[in-house]
Order: structure tokens, then sequence, then C-alpha cells
């Protein structure tokens, strides 16, 4: 007997960045407690859009004039809003949504996702909300979350939170009896046509006939209680992740020096991180580009030894970058590009008590490698030659991807000794014979080798390695290596 499909009842949650103006501005600020206010871009007359915490307490207020701030304040900075950064830090938003559900869309100034499916995944409510409320701590963002049956009710619900807090419609839809219209999406014509004859609050707009509502006050209005409601259901374009990372931010002020580009670039790099988090993938190599105004722009080549995607590493390594960088002149941007390679593959032992006890190796060549630069960490590489003395090479370790791999030794080829030196002269009456001779013939082409090897004992016991030209007779013994 064939059974009823479990469905999982639908739940969304809404993260919403009220201050998202301003948080985009503190983001390229070295003095972040500076008062300032951003201003409307097309606006006829300087107007107040948005204005930082310590402005607002001294009066300031979004539509004021420029004159008017300064009156209250004179020392308030007006600054640009910083839409690159607003752009980038909804995106690396939308990453940290994308890593604990399958559908995100943006809402506004910020994002909305559907968590039912993934309830069972993350181990319940409680526990998905303290994840993704420890992703969120690297954000330089101020959230509040809404969560409901419905996308529109859990992004009414994220607008009226408090920063910092959840708000939760456990009783649906009395939850949202006591809100006022006004906070609604509803449009503003209608919402003061209701207050004219008392309606206020989205609990009185639910009581009213549709039929009236509809006749009196059109489609819109009863289209968006019916959102409100969960009977109908119209969202944005699901946000997917991008093939490539880009994220480009430009400055207010020109930067002459390194010391805020790390800041700036610690955001990317954590951005970097959710996105490859999102996307189950790591990074290699990355391209930063330093913009300025009349000189070509200065571009940073970041290599890893091996796929990563930690943020801490990453950034690490790219401010050592920066330390050995004189700037030729002002930056008016910064640019981060990294092209992902394939998932992260999983390599740690699971039973290891020393895993976390000290610096993967990897790890610490990355950190050399970025203090000393990259010719100083250096390696034996394979080289295909059969004379011993050139049989390996000294190397970059960056290099390590240009050199050719070793090939598979066959299962006939005699023992090799541990260690191997130059050549050394070796009388005959030191050492007794053990087996040989294996003949090396080869380096026709710059110094030609015929040679024929033997595993000998030394008197003293030592087990060497030593050959003899075979072309000359009685030629001399050399010493070559041992065990």
């Amino acid at each position: 007997m064939a059974s009823a499909e479990r469905t999982t009842p639908a739940l969304w949650l809404c993260l919403h960045a009220p201050n998202l103006l301003l948080d985009a501005v503190c983001a390229e600020l070295a003095q972040p407690d500076m008062p300032f206010v951003l201003l409307e871009p097309k606006a006829q007359r300087a107007l107040v859009l948005a204005a930082s915490q310590n402005a607002q307490t001294a009066g300031i207020r979004a539509g004021q004039t420029l004159a008017q701030a300064r009156a209250r304040l004179a020392d308030v900075r007006a600054l640009p809003r910083a839409t690159s950064t607003e752009q980038a830090l909804l995106e690396t938003l939308a990453c940290v949504a994308y890593q604990h559900s399958h559908q995100v869309h943006p809402d506004g100034q910020g994002m909305l996702l559907e968590i039912g499916a993934s309830l069972q995944l993350f181990g319940g409510l409680s526990a998905l909300l303290q994840k993704i409320s420890q992703a969120l701590q690297t954000l330089a963002l101020a959230i509040s979350v809404g969560l409901a049956p419905n996308p529109a009710a859990a992004a009414l619900l994220a607008r009226i939170t408090r920063v910092g807090h959840v708000c939760i419609a456990k009783r649906f839809p009395q939850r949202l009896h006591p809100i006022a219209i006004a906070h609604s999406d509803m449009p503003a014509d209608i919402c003061e046509a209701l207050a004219n004859v008392g309606v206020q609050t989205l609990g009185q707009l639910i009581a009213i006939p549709r039929a009236n509502l509809l006749r009196r006050y059109g489609k819109r209005s009863v289209a968006v209680l019916q959102a409100l409601l969960g009977e109908r259901t119209v969202l944005p374009p699901a946000w997917h992740p991008p093939a490539h990372f880009q994220q480009t931010q430009e400055f207010a002020f020109h930067v002459d020096s390194t010391t805020p580009l790390r800041f700036v670039l610690k955001r990317m790099l954590q951005a970097l991180a959710s996105y490859l988090q999102a996307r189950d993938n790591s990074v290699q190599q990355m391209t930063l580009r330093l913009l300025h105004r009349d000189i070509p722009e200065t571009t940073l080549s970041i290599g890893l030894l091996q796929p990563c995607r930690d943020a801490t590493l990453m950034t690490q390594l790219a401010e050592q970058k920066l330390e050995q960088l004189q700037l030729a002149a002002a930056v008016t941007a910064i640019a981060l590009h990294a092209v992902p390679l394939p998932a992260l593959p999983c390599t740690a032992d699971l039973f290891d008590p020393a895993a976390h006890a000290s610096l993967p190796l990897p790890h610490l060549l990355e950190r050399l490698q970025g203090k000393l630069g990259a010719a100083a960490i250096r390696m034996l590489a394979c080289k295909a030659d059969h004379r011993p003395e050139h049989a390996s090479v000294d190397a970059a370790l960056s290099e390590r991807s240009q050199l050719p791999r070793p090939t598979q030794l066959p299962s006939n080829l005699p023992e090799r000794p541990i260690w191997t030196q130059s050549p050394e002269r070796i009388q005959p009456e030191q050492f007794r014979v053990l087996s040989g001779p294996e003949r090396i013939e080869s380096g026709w082409w710059n110094s030609d080798c015929r040679r024929d090897y033997y595993r000998v004992q030394h008197r003293d016991g030592r087990l060497l390695w030593v050959f003899q030209d075979h072309a000359e007779r009685d030629a001399p013994w050399f010493l070559q290596g041992g065990d």
C-alpha cells in the first residue's frame, strides 16, 4: 500500500540589515567613530539620507538639509553612499544564507531563506539559529531576524525587530495583529486612507471583509494582506553564488598607506571565505588590484601551496604581501578576484588527538613563504636523469607545480642508497664487494658517464655505494652514497 509523502511545513527566515547604508560607510572609515551623514545623491538640495549614531545623538535626522545638520553639529562630515560596499555586504550576507538553505532570495536590505527543509539537517530550529548567528558575527552588519510561515510575514517581523534579536511568529497570524499597517508593504496612500477611518493595525485590517477592502482600497491592499497571511507568495528571483568571486570597493577619500587597506582586505577575504563555503569550493590563487588615479594599477598575486578557504590564513598571507608593498600612489579603489577550485578535499584524521595541537605544515610553509619570499623556501625535486648526481634538482617550493612529476619506478630497479653525495675517491682495500655491478651509461651530451656501481661494506662496517669507470683499465674507485 502506497503511503502519502510527508512534507515539511515551510518556515521562512529573514535576515534584515536596517543600517546597511551606515554599515557600508563604516566599513571604509579609518575612524568609524567620526560623526557623519549620507546625502541624497540626486536631490536638488543637499538632504540627509542617513546619519551615524553620534550624529543622531546631536539631533541630526534624515530629511534635514546639510546646513541644518551642521547647525546642530559643526564638525559633522558629509559623505556619499558607498554603493559598491553595500552590494558587497549583501552578497556576503547571501553567501552566509546559502550555507544554511538552498532557497535564498534578496529582499531589499536583507535576505529571505526557507529553512523548514534544513531543520533536520542542522539539528532543529535552535541549533540552526545558533549556527546562523555565529556565521553573521564575521560580517560588518547589524542584523535583525524575523521568522514566520511565509516570506512576507518574516520580512515584516525582521523590520520591526531590534538589531541582534529574533522575532518568531509562534502564534500566527495573531502575532501580526498589533503591528501597525505602516510597517508593512502597504502603499503610503492606502495607509493614510485606512488611518482616516481608524484602521491602523493589521488586526483591524484583517477584520475587514475582503470584498469591502477590494472595493474601497483596490487590488493592491488585498494583495499585501494575502501575502502577509501566506495566501499568495511573490518572491524575487532566487540567488545563487556566481562562478567567480569578484569584489571591488571604491574609497570616498584617497588612501595613501597600507593600514586602511588591511582592514578592508580582511573584510573582503571573510566574504571570499563565505563564498567558498557556500559553494563548497576552495581557492589556490587570488589577484588583488589597487587602483590609482593617474598611474596604472598595482597588481598583487597571492598564491597558496594548497587549496584553502580559511579566512584567517588567507588574511595572514595577504597582509604579509601588503607589508612588503611600497605604494606608488594613493589608492582610490581595491578589487579582489578569485576563481574557485573544486570541492576542498577532506584530509584530516578524525581520530588524531594532535590534529589541532600544532600548525599544519602547509600553513606553516604558507606563512614562511609570505614572510621570507617565494624563493626562500626550497625543496628537492626529481629530475629525469640516470646519473645520481643529476637525478634531483633544488627548486623553490612555489615552482613545484611546474616541475615534472616522478613516474612509477620499475619493480626490478636495483636497491638504492639512503644518501648520496658528489663522487669522492676511495681506495679498494678499504671495502669488500657485496653485490654488483649495475651499469649506468648516460650524459653523452654534456659529461659522458659509463660507470659500474657496486654495493660494498667498508672495513668499519658501513654499507656503501661505489662505482668505477668501466671504460678504463684499473680505473680509480669513487664513493657516491651509502646506508
